[in-house]
């Protein structure tokens, strides 16, 4: 074999060697590297797309926050801190006046806990309790209707449970006349709220 060829043939073997050397210690690692920042990549624009879609939302609650507090400061105005009893017949009393009706009676048990001493004096812990009240009246039915509608639509959280008719004017007979001018009566059950507070114990309205 000539020299020259000799040369050539050694040529080409170091270069392909330098080039598979190449190729194993730096394309290749190089190219396995770039696939991984690539997928660390499409990871990344993932969680700047969650992570912007959370501003989002949290931007639309913050816009929201000022009538959520407002309508929590309601709530908690709706519901006090005590049975307020007194009040809670003033505003019965009130809501059958503007309704046109009488009222015959009205019973309010004294809400657990309250108005005792000694270890049950401690109210029944925190969150809502009720008071169960019955009502009784006189009137019209237009009457029942519209006080129905004003005690479900009192600042104070009040739930009409039940409704029930007790008597209603006869229509038969020679006393049509006289029994027509004699009102409906009219029972009402109904539920108010209020939030024990585990630090304070009022004596219950009433008790000595």
């Amino acid at each position: 074999m000539k020299l020259s060829h000799r040369i050539a043939l050694i040529t080409l073997v170091a270069l392909i060697v330098v080039v598979g050397v190449w190729y194993v210690a730096l394309w290749h690692p190089a190219q396995k590297n770039v696939a991984t920042l690539r997928a660390q990549q499409a990871v990344a624009a993932a969680n700047v797309m969650t992570l912007q879609a959370q501003v989002d939302n949290l931007r639309a609650e913050q816009k929201q926050l000022p009538r959520d507090r407002a309508l929590l400061a309601k709530f908690e105005a709706s519901i006090p801190t005590d049975p307020g009893l007194d009040q809670l017949i003033k505003v019965i009393n009130n809501a059958v006046n503007e309704a046109g009706m009488s009222l015959t009676s009205i019973g309010t048990p004294a809400p657990s806990g309250w108005g005792v001493t000694g270890p049950a004096a401690v109210p029944t812990g925190p969150g809502p309790q009720s008071i169960a009240i019955s009502i009784g009246v006189q009137g019209s039915d237009v009457g029942m209707l519209r006080l129905v509608t004003d005690l479900d639509s009192e600042p104070r959280l009040l739930v009409v449970n039940s409704l029930n008719l007790d008597s209603a004017p006869s229509a038969s007979g020679s006393s049509n006349a006289a029994s027509s001018a004699t009102p409906n009566a009219y029972s009402v059950s109904a539920t108010a709220f209020f939030v024990s507070v585990a630090s304070n114990n009022p004596v219950f309205p009433g008790t000595p």
